[in-house]
């Protein structure tokens, strides 16, 4: 039943006393005109008297139902106004844009306010005329135009899923587009609705293509095992078959050499596959190093031409290498890579060319700024069969084969380009491929190099405090260049091609005025094992003089377990003095920092006493070691419920900091924090509380804030990191 107010309720009233006073009015009328005239005389005066309060009364009631109804129009008049006020708050924070239009002429009557920030016009705009919106369609045909709007049967509606760009930003935005014809005839009129879907379409966007990347990458990693398991059976197939041979033909020498040569041929095949293999490893671990050293651009052509003929000879090619105003002083670079570089190229260049192909090789110097700065460029080119755009684009990703018409060029892992790119990335150079149907294919590759500068530096002794030298070197051509080299810093330096004379000079050197302090080792010194070398003389040495290996062979796999061993650092050959400087000089900077004085800045967490909430026994053994590195004191909470309990029941300023995983359970991480923040400790709003946890994507991030958290630092943990949150936040709430 609807309710009554108070004043229907008087009006009502009202209306019943006006009706009865009328009634009276009436009946006293005619009981007047009853009465006999004598009477009438005599009541004379008394009608005007009853005429004049009749009529004030009449005149009283009419005033306040005039008051009652007014005020009833200016209440709905404000209910009205409220209403609007209410809707357009709505619309204006709403995603959606509304628009009434008449239907007889498409007259703009109404414009949500929010299409400004949707559209970026003004709703003035769009009233004055309707067709601004058309010029912001992006696609005419998918979006709402006066030529849709006519085809809106009465009572119908219309779709529409388009296009149309914000006209201050620029911005493309996607709308669902609905009409409705709704009205009488002669008075119809067009409700719009454009609803702005452009979260949604990016969203869905970013999805389909994360998936299609993640599809891809499955697919890429499927055919490069796949190719992998088939390009290492095959040559493997060759090898044991070939053993099989060799047991049926060994009373034949000429059978023997001949399997013996193939198994080696197969065997090499393999190992270039692995080789390929864990060099991408490497380089994707950053672990491959730049061994930099003085080079010479005509020593890495001729050693080019030496590798690569032959294999052109065997397919009849026309090799040739040039070389076209190169610089003559000589370079700082690293040859092995940059050989490796030229190689992997070249090797392509000759696998895929045909018979009778040609390929030739061009290096020449570009225009380059700086003085102690050359820049070279390293042009191959060849007749092959031409790359598509597709593969072009794909060609120096890992695991790139099996797209495009890689399969019918590329066999194997192909990680040969993929590594090259690496390389020249490394040394911070770019590389370029032009192909083209019956143009070929192109490489360029540029790379600037720094100028070799001999520096004999007069300061060399008393900088590093080398003035003895003994190299340890079975090769008399190398060690005589060596020493050669060294004649021009005035440093003393005795050679030995045996290790066990070697151990013997040093024995006598420590008991002179001048002993030896620094030692060179060849890698490749014959009957010697380097690691053991290394550990024998440095037990013999008075001090802790470098021993640094000499070797031009990549020695990333083996540089950790020497240098345990004792060896000092590494060098590439061949030997120069700018590089021993280098090597120095390195070494001189690794010791200063190790012989830093205890008093370094002390940690921001020494002395602190931490809550750390740790559900994994191990992770939690592993926190309290890691923090008493730093001298903090740790306290550990199981799940983020004991988390709760310790630190209500805590005494004001017993914990400095809280560490809080997240996945634990009985009490998560976000629920133990949120606990703690709202709980009736004294530390409960200030105490920093930091995320710990191997949730480590942006959402984590955010949920970690959300709750209270103060920051966030993920596992696996990194103490320097966590020293430094922990710092800014300690700053702050002091």
């Amino acid at each position: 039943m609807k309710k009554v107010s108070k004043e229907e309720r008087w009006t009502t009233v009202l209306f019943i006393v006006l009706i009865i006073i009328t009634t009276i009015m009436c009946c006293g009328t005619f009981y007047f005109n009853s009465l006999h005239r004598s009477t009438i005389a005599k009541a004379s005066m008394e009608i005007p008297i009853f005429i004049s309060v009749t009529s004030v009364l009449i005149l009283a009631l009419l005033i306040i139902l005039s008051i009652l109804y007014r005020r009833r129009i200016r209440r709905g008049e404000a209910q009205v106004k409220l209403r609007e006020t209410i809707f357009n708050i709505m619309v204006t924070n709403a995603h959606n844009v509304f628009l009434i239009l008449n239907y007889s002429n498409f007259a703009v009557t109404y414009v949500s306010p929010n299409i400004e920030r949707a559209l970026g016009v003004r709703p003035e705009e769009v009233k004055s005329d309707l067709r601004v919106l058309g010029r912001l369609s992006n696609n005419h045909g998918h979006t709402i135009n006066y030529d849709t709007l006519h085809n809106i049967e009465p009572d119908g509606s219309l779709v529409r899923e388009g296009q149309r760009v914000h006209k201050k930003t620029g911005e493309q935005r996607w709308f669902t587009e609905t009409v409705y014809r709704c009205g009488s005839t002669g008075q119809e009129y067009l409700i719009v609705i454009l609803s702005d879907q452009t979260a949604k379409w990016q969203s869905e966007y970013t999805m389909s293509e994360a998936l299609d990347l993640a599809r891809a990458a499955n697919e890429a990693v499927s055919t490069f095992f796949s190719n992998m398991s088939h390009d290492i059976r095959t040559p493997m197939n060759s090898i044991v078959g070939l053993a099989t041979l060799l047991q049926r033909d060994a009373d034949n020498p000429a059978q023997v050499s001949e399997h013996a040569h193939k198994i080696i041929t197969a065997s090499q095949h393999l190992l270039r596959l692995v080789n390929d293999v864990f060099n991408m490893s490497k380089i994707e671990t950053s672990r491959t190093r730049l061994n930099i050293g003085k080079i010479n651009l005509v020593d890495i052509m001729d050693e080019l031409t030496t590798i690569m003929q032959p294999q052109a000879d065997m397919k009849r090619q026309t090799l040739n290498i040039s070389l076209e105003e190169i610089p003559s002083k000589p370079l700082l670079g690293d040859h092995l890579r940059i050989s490796q570089i030229l190689i992997n190229i070249l090797s392509n260049a000759v696998k895929y060319t045909p018979v009778d192909g040609f390929i030739k090789m061009t290096v020449e110097e570009l225009p380059q700024i700086a003085d102690n700065l050359v820049h070279l460029r390293f042009t191959i080119k060849d007749n092959g069969p031409d790359m598509s755009k597709e593969y072009q684009s794909m060609i120096f990703r890992p695991f790139g084969q099996g797209i495009g018409d890689a399969p019918n060029r590329l066999q194997g892992t192909d990680l040969g380009m993929a590594i090259t790119k690496n390389l020249i990335d490394l040394m911070g150079g770019t590389i370029e491929v032009i192909s083209s149907q019956a143009k070929g294919t192109t490489f360029i590759v540029d790379l600037e190099l720094r100028v070799y500068e001999q520096n004999t530096d007069d300061e060399f002794r008393a900088k590093y405090g080398i003035s003895n030298i003994l190299l340890i070197d079975d090769d008399d051509m190398n060690s005589l260049a060596i020493m050669d080299t060294m004649k021009e810093s005035s440093i003393k330096i005795q050679y030995t091609p045996d290790v066990d004379d070697a151990i013997a000079k040093i024995a006598v050197s420590k008991n002179t005025q001048r002993p030896f302090d620094l030692i060179l080792l060849d890698w490749t010194t014959p009957k010697t094992n380097i690691p053991a070398t290394a550990v024998r003389i440095r037990n013999e040495l008075a001090s802790p003089a470098p021993v640094i290996i000499l070797t031009s062979y990549d020695w990333s796999d083996i540089e950790q377990e020497s240098l345990r061993q004792g060896a000092s650092a590494f060098m590439s050959k061949p030997f120069d003095l700018n590089n021993l400087q280098l090597t120095l000089q390195a070494l001189w900077e690794k010791q200063k920092l190790e012989k830093q004085p205890a008093g370094k800045p002390k940690s921001i967490l020494k002395g602190k006493h931490i809550l750390a909430a740790e559900d994994n026994a191990l992770n939690a053994e592993i926190l309290t070691e890691l923090l008493d590195i730093l001298e903090a004191d740790c306290e550990v909470a199981t799940d983020g419920q004991q988390a709760l309990t310790i630190f209500q029941n805590s005494a004001p300023g017993q914990f400095d900091l809280i560490l809080m995983d997240v996945q634990m359970p009985s009490m998560n991480g976000y629920e133990a924090t949120r606990a703690i923040r709202s709980c009736g400790h004294p530390q409960a709003q200030t105490i920093p509380i930091i995320a710990m946890t191997a949730n480590a994507f942006t959402d984590d991030i955010i949920d970690a804030l959300a709750s209270g958290m103060d920051a966030h630092v993920s596992k696996p943990l990194d103490l320097a990191h966590l020293e430094t949150v922990a710092g800014e936040i300690l700053s702050k709430k002091q």
